[in-house]
Formats: C-alpha cells, sequence, structure tokens
C-alpha cells in the first residue's frame, strides 16, 4: 500500500475507532498528509459526494453526535451558514496542528494548518478559519 493511501487510511482508523486506541493514536500521530489529502478526506462527508470507503449511511453514523454534540472524533455544533450541523475538528501529531470546520448540507470545508504547536497557534488557526468561513467570493 502506498503511503499516501496508507496515511489516509491512518486518519480514518482514529477517527472511527471506538474509545480511545494507542494503535490508532500512534497512526495518527506519526501519519502524515497533505492539505490536498486532508481536503480529499473532508469531500467523504460532503452529501452531495458518494462516499468511496465507507457507505453514505456510515459516514451519516459517524458524523452524528452521541453525547452532546461529540461525534465520533468530530464536533458536530448547528450553524445557519452551514445549512444545519456543521463539523469541526483540531489537533496536532505533536509538529503540526490542524483545524478543519467543514458542512456536509453546503459541501464547503475550511482547513487550516500550521508547523507549530505552541500555545499561540490555536488561535490563530481558529482566526484564519473564521475568515475563510466569512469570506464572501
Amino acid at each position: 500500500m502506498s503511503s499516501h493511501v496508507s496515511n489516509r487510511l491512518h486518519l480514518l482508523s482514529f477517527i472511527v475507532s471506538d474509545g480511545f486506541s494507542t494503535a490508532a493514536a500512534r497512526a495518527s500521530l506519526t501519519g502524515r498528509r497533505t492539505l490536498g489529502d486532508y481536503a480529499k478526506f473532508a469531500r467523504l462527508w460532503f452529501r452531495s459526494v458518494e462516499p468511496q470507503i465507507l457507505t453514505r449511511t456510515q459516514v451519516e453514523e459517524l458524523a452524528s453526535p452521541h453525547e452532546g454534540n461529540y461525534a465520533a472524533g468530530w464536533y458536530s455544533v448547528r450553524r445557519d451558514r452551514g445549512r444545519g450541523n456543521v463539523l469541526t475538528h483540531a489537533g496536532s501529531n505533536t509538529d503540526w496542528r490542524a483545524v478543519v470546520w467543514l458542512a456536509p448540507v453546503t459541501g464547503k470545508a475550511c482547513i487550516a494548518a500550521a508547523n507549530a504547536t505552541n500555545d499561540e497557534t490555536p488561535g490563530i488557526l481558529d482566526g484564519i478559519i473564521w475568515k475563510l468561513i466569512n469570506h464572501e467570493p
């Protein structure tokens, strides 16, 4: 299996794991992917796109909150601009930090990443995401 495909599967395995999995966490921390790869992964959640890895029912299950707003690694919250629930996830592999917000109904996603994990990085990335979400073409 190519490392390109392997990295996507590692990310997927981390998201769909039940509870905390040391092996899945290790894969998430050591896997490397480009922002382009992350964007392709984000498309999996768009309702207008037929998923190729999972069924649409499985994707919907992973995106549905089971406790409060938590949905299989995603935080799910209703936003009018997203025409329903939007999903967000942020994390770090100890070298890089990334944030993604995606709207499954509108088919839009915003991803920001930085090769820094200091205390200021999350706020900076959130600011970038906010500007991207509120950008009018």
